[in-house]
């Protein structure tokens, strides 16, 4: 595993800070301990009625926290690898 990215809503109810501190944790021993961890931050946006113009109580982003993308090494970067050893 090379890199893993997060998307992070500000209404997600998720505490970024708690999440980085127990990230090495959790990932200890396992096939993402080694991956770089990248946290994307996504606004809140609301749902506005174009014809009087006033903001509606529907939220349209900002509540997910949701895996963004997962990069991998593939079978020959690991061939690779294992060659220059």
């Amino acid at each position: 595993m090379i890199s893993i990215t997060l998307l992070a809503g500000e209404l997600s109810g998720v505490s970024i800070e708690a999440f980085r501190f127990s990230y090495p944790s959790a990932a200890a021993v396992t096939i993402i301990e080694d991956a770089t961890f990248i946290i994307q931050n996504e606004p809140v946006t609301i749902f506005c009625c174009p014809i009087c113009g006033q903001r509606s109580g529907v939220v349209r982003s900002g509540q997910d926290f949701t895996i963004q993308s997962v990069e991998i090494e593939t079978n020959k970067e690991l061939k690779d690898e294992h060659k220059d050893r």
